[in-house]
């Protein structure tokens, strides 16, 4: 092949990616396609002339052009892909669970049914009997954290509820403590 002949499938190399660079943005591509289109110049002006030196050129240039000037171009030109940070789990907090084997917070052993599937639940405090219903709180990594739902109700209306049950050990039995209510 000859100089003007490796020449001419340099510039054509060069626009052709330049131009798919509309259809597949990046900022690579065209930086690629412009690297092409000066070893075409220099080519065409006798600066270098083996294919080799071509070769060695075209990527010296693109990764400098790529490195250096792709966040500048990115600046000016900015995507229009939005990301959106997804949490999996936030549409199951506050539904309603069957609990199908006791649950306490001191460990994960216990069992909840969501969506037909068994996981493995704590409580937020305390123990919440197996065929109850529970409200999801949230997740902590596999275990679901829960908590009764006439609890979870009554916050949620504003209400106080009338006893709540003070923390206890595993020897200890839960106590409650009357709690003063508002007056009207």
């Amino acid at each position: 092949m000859d100089g003007d002949t490796i020449t001419t499938i340099w510039l054509i190399a060069g626009i052709t990616m330049m131009l798919s660079e509309m259809i597949v943005p990046g900022m690579v591509i065209g930086f690629l396609g412009f690297a092409s289109v000066l070893v075409a110049g220099a080519r065409a002006l006798g600066i270098v002339e083996s294919l080799g030196a071509s070769v060695g050129l075209w990527t010296v240039t693109s990764v400098g052009l790529v490195l250096s000037l792709r966040n500048v171009a990115k600046k000016y030109f900015p995507s229009e892909e939005k990301r959106v940070s997804i949490d999996e789990d936030a549409s199951m907090y506050g539904k309603e669970v069957q609990v199908l084997s006791d649950c306490s917070d001191a460990n994960d052993e216990g069992r909840i049914r969501i969506q037909g599937t068994s996981w493995p639940a704590k409580t937020v405090e305390g123990t919440i009997a197996a065929g109850t219903t529970a409200k999801l709180v949230y997740r902590d990594n596999v275990a679901w954290i829960i908590e009764p739902l006439e609890v979870a109700g009554q916050l949620e209306s504003g209400e106080r509820p009338s006893k709540v049950p003070v923390a206890q050990t595993e020897n200890e039995e839960a106590e409650t403590v009357e709690t003063p209510q508002p007056k009207d």
